[in-house]
């Protein structure tokens, strides 16, 4: 069995994955999406309940928060408003200075393409 069969039973035994409930369209491997899981995965990272980080992410790509120029440009207490709404109350401020943060990185050292992290250390994602 291949790796890619192990994943796919996994996914068809344990149901929807986390990228597919917030939103993030990974298979579509464009900067955005890529940039929206990895702002769900640290939602996810918090100690909160995963449908709380889940409903917390989709709030964002709601609010186009999904989206380094937009988070940049977003003042920062209506982001906070948005985690806070959402059931990320714990982490609200923390979460939303860090994706500020984040998504500075992004643009500074990847040109707001999370693909960019190849170029860095190539094998730094290799299987083998």
């Amino acid at each position: 069995m291949s790796q890619d069969d192990v994943v796919a039973a996994l996914i068809d035994t344990q149901g929807t994955l986390f990228s597919e409930e917030m939103g993030a369209h990974v298979a579509r491997n464009t900067p955005q999406e890529l940039f929206h899981w990895m702002e769900g995965a640290i939602l996810l990272s918090a100690r909160i309940d995963a449908a709380l980080a889940v409903q917390a992410a989709r709030a964002l790509r709601s609010g186009r928060l999904h989206k380094i120029d937009v988070i940049l440009a977003t003042d920062y207490w209506d982001m906070v408003a948005v985690l806070r709404d959402n059931g990320y109350r714990r982490y609200d401020e923390k979460t939303a200075e860090y994706l500020r943060e984040t998504a500075q990185w992004m643009r500074d050292r990847y040109q707001d393409d999370l693909r960019n992290m190849l170029d860095d250390d190539p094998m730094w994602f290799s299987s083998g």
